[in-house]
């Protein structure tokens, strides 16, 4: 995946300039709104993928495991979840011949990523997209002032990192469906 949102930051005053923030273009604006409903969509779908996983993984009758994972942040079952599949990994290796061990490497990195950008689209705020579709997304404190950050990311790019995410959502699903395979055997 190795993706980064094009962004740019700029100080208080600038943002504030005509030259900036010159105007919203609500047709453009309202392009925004389904890719944003399917991007969380699709996200949440992952978290659920996390969710079924750590149950199947770790508890004999799922109604126990719904309890202990259903007050979990995405991000405590993330690091469960790694450390479930790093425990297995051993085993797993040796049973299957596979290098396990990358292959969730490369799965962990990917939800890093996409957890990084699924906070910063679900946090930007949308309404203050200026004239070259930069939207608002953070604004920090640093040394020479505050800062506000912005992203810029075109319908199409939205559309392929959702594809992305629904890729990420299978892969999760194969690989837990590997671990509870190995386990069984």
């Amino acid at each position: 995946m190795a993706r980064k949102l094009n962004s740019k930051e700029v100080s208080i005053d600038e943002y504030y300039t005509p030259t900036f923030y010159k105007f919203i273009d609500y047709r453009k604006l309202e392009e925004y709104y389904p890719l944003i409903g399917e991007f969380c969509a699709i996200f949440n779908s992952i978290e659920d993928t996390l969710t079924e996983s750590l149950i199947s993984l770790t508890s004999e009758v799922e109604e126990i495991g719904m309890i202990i994972y259903a007050e979990s942040s995405f991000s405590q079952k993330k690091i469960i979840w790694k450390k479930l599949c790093f425990f297995y990994s051993n085993y797993m290796e040796e049973k299957t011949k596979l290098n396990f061990r990358n292959d969730l490497e490369k799965i962990l990195n990917e939800i890093d990523e996409i957890s990084k950008i699924r906070n910063t689209i679900v946090h930007a705020n949308w309404e203050d997209m200026n004239h070259e579709l930069f939207v608002k997304s953070k604004i920090r404190n640093s040394n020479d002032g505050i800062k506000i950050q912005h992203i810029s990311i075109d319908t199409d790019e939205f559309t392929r990192i959702i594809d992305e995410i629904a890729a990420l959502d299978l892969k999760l699903i194969k690989f837990t469906k590997l671990i509870d395979k190995t386990q069984l055997e």
